[in-house]
């Protein structure tokens, strides 16, 4: 399957939630924390036969009030083009769609951070004393972002130490071709 990222909508209240997922789970329906939302949608923790259920109806339409739309569908690493797992791509840009709410409607969600469930990179809470109140009555979050790319390096660089160790053995032999460096993978050619 192929990652996407979701919306859902309940109509009633008149509130959204916002998840990806990486395409795996094909009844996947979201990871949200929100009692509330749990109770109107089934968590993706649910069992498999409850999800399925649940999904089916919503697409022949027996649920009223409820609607999911996929709002990004395939590989994310287009637009993420810093990220080099897709999985990653995939919550790294719904942080960006998160944060973009955040700013301006944040009270229809039920997310309760800009971060996604699924990244590698979490943040459990907006640090104390990250926000600061502006004269107008608004937060300005620019210590948690701040915090955040700081955390965001630290992850990369340590990727990039990983990587390291293959740039090494590439300036060992002097290439970039992995037959060269790891072999042909196969004793067939030695028989």
């Amino acid at each position: 399957m192929i990652p996407f990222i979701y919306l859902w909508y309940v109509a009633y209240l008149k509130m959204y939630y916002l998840g990806s997922t990486n395409g795996k789970d094909k009844y996947y329906t979201h990871s949200s924390t929100d009692k509330e939302f749990q109770a109107i949608v089934p968590h993706s923790g649910r069992p498999v036969s409850e999800r399925k259920e649940f999904l089916e109806k919503l697409e022949r339409g027996e649920i009223e009030g409820i609607s999911r739309k996929i709002i990004y569908r395939g590989d994310c690493g287009i637009l993420c083009d810093t990220i080099k797992d897709k999985d990653s791509a995939v919550y790294k840009l719904e942080e960006q769609f998160l944060e973009n709410r955040h700013g301006r409607c944040w009270d229809k969600y039920f997310n309760k951070t800009v971060y996604a469930i699924g990244s590698v990179i979490k943040h459990t809470s907006f640090p104390v004393g990250s926000r600061i109140l502006q004269p107008n009555g608004s937060y300005s979050y620019q210590k948690y972002h701040k915090l955040r790319r700081q955390n965001e390096l630290l992850h990369n660089r340590r990727l990039e130490r990983k990587r390291g160790l293959r740039s090494d053995m590439r300036k060992k032999y002097g290439t970039d071709d992995d037959e060269i460096i790891y072999g042909k993978g196969s004793l067939e050619d030695f028989f």
